[in-house]
């Protein structure tokens, strides 16, 4: 399991009328991952696209799938189910003026304890 995050890089771009997040992480120990998601906000489960071999998968070897919802123009939410069983939910909200983004989650981990995250990027 890789330690904390040394540093991540995400960019946002609109594709064919789809959100695509691409977010670079380097780890603590070097390794890298990058994760691709398209966000469509269609109320269906999408896959994400990971270089990591060790995507978040259930027992029947099914990888996580997301469904994003619009809040309002600054704020998004996504749930990640495996095998239908929700692992991870988030908010994201940008600022108004474009420069920081907050970023709260709720994800169940290996031991199946909750575990809250609150993340706060600032645009450089």
């Amino acid at each position: 399991s890789p330690s904390a995050t040394f540093s991540n890089t995400t960019t946002y771009e609109i594709v064919n009328g789809v959100l695509r997040l691409t977010t670079d992480a380097v780890f603590g120990q070097g390794e890298k991952n990058q994760v691709v998601r398209y966000v469509h906000f269609d109320k269906k489960e999408h896959a994400q696209v990971t270089s990591n071999p060790t995507v978040e998968q259930g027992s029947s070897g099914n990888p996580m799938m997301f469904v994003y919802t619009w809040i309002d123009a600054h704020t998004f939410e996504w749930v990640g189910r495996i095998d239908g069983k929700v692992m991870t939910s988030s908010r994201l909200v940008l600022s108004q003026d474009g420069k920081t983004q907050t970023m709260t989650t709720t994800r169940t981990n290996e031991q199946g304890q909750v575990v809250n995250n609150l993340t706060v990027f600032e645009k450089q």
